[in-house]
């Protein structure tokens, strides 16, 4: 059969925010809980607060985290810890790789992406994905954080990111720079 090999449709969301959005600070957006929607895994354990819209039809093959690409407040079990996206991303990580061990989503894709405020320009949603591996490339999304993200305070960074990849554009000028975004672009395509 010449379509054995076509691939396969799959449902998923490609846009999620949780706790670690800093406009997401509902106790039930934990990481977890959005977890256990997406896949309808332990639904009759969400916190009394949370509210499931959805039908409880089948569950998602995938979803990618959309988190802000902003200075974040809090880890993804709703704790206060103050980071920048990348390191964000590594906890989200962790976190994922121990529900993972504990037996949840199985078989199920989950990658942590972003929302970008892109220069002068609307949202988009964005997923570096190194093609040689399956690790998410956490340099990869720093440097992206470092150069094109006007809403993520240097203090949130290392302190050799200016060494590594140059000076940090002026906050004021990146965020009204149309031109940045395209470079952005460009830099993605090419990373």
């Amino acid at each position: 059969d010449s379509h054995k090999d076509a691939g396969k449709w799959m449902s998923g969301e490609y846009h999620v925010h949780t706790i670690q959005s800093s406009d997401a600070s509902e106790p039930f957006m934990k990481l977890e809980n959005i977890l256990n929607a997406a896949f309808r895994e332990n639904i009759n354990q969400m916190p009394a607060e949370t509210v499931i819209k959805v039908p409880y039809g089948k569950p998602f093959d995938y979803i990618m985290l959309a988190d802000h690409l902003r200075n974040s407040p809090r880890d993804p079990d709703g704790n206060e810890k103050p980071t920048a996206r990348w390191e964000a991303i590594q906890d989200q990580m962790t976190k994922i790789r121990s529900l993972q061990a504990a037996g949840k989503y199985t078989g199920k894709l989950i990658y942590p992406g972003f929302e970008w405020d892109m220069m002068d320009l609307d949202h988009a949603s964005v997923g570096i994905i190194d093609s040689k591996s399956d690790t998410v490339p956490i340099d990869g999304i720093r440097q992206f954080e470092w150069l094109y993200s006007y809403d993520t305070s240097t203090d949130r960074f290392n302190s050799n990111e200016a060494e590594l990849w140059g000076d940090r554009p002026d906050r004021d000028k990146l965020k009204s720079d149309k031109s940045k975004t395209f470079e952005a672009i460009k830099w993605l395509k090419d990373n």
